[in-house]
């Protein structure tokens, strides 16, 4: 179910679209509608976490997991220089 809660989390921009995420892994076959109605329990508490909903508040331009690791092992992340 962890996976499940990363992959639904770094899908999510806004909380506005939590029910949008949620109805396209339905479709697409990823999860179930029993899965759907559990992970909405679970999704419904982190979102009303205060340290946590603040990252999902339209106000922020969200980076879902911006890092990038090339062929060559080079890191690009957020901190590197250009």
């Amino acid at each position: 179910m962890g996976k499940l809660v990363h992959l639904i989390m770094s899908m999510i921009n806004h909380s506005a679209e939590v029910d949008v995420v949620f109805k396209e892994l339905l479709i697409k076959g990823i999860i179930s509608s029993v899965q759907q109605s559990e992970l909405k329990v679970l999704l419904s508490v982190i979102m009303k976490n205060p340290e946590i909903s603040r990252f999902f508040d339209p106000e922020y331009s969200v980076r879902n997991e911006p890092e990038i690791l090339t062929a060559g092992g080079i890191y690009i992340g957020l901190t590197a220089s250009l």
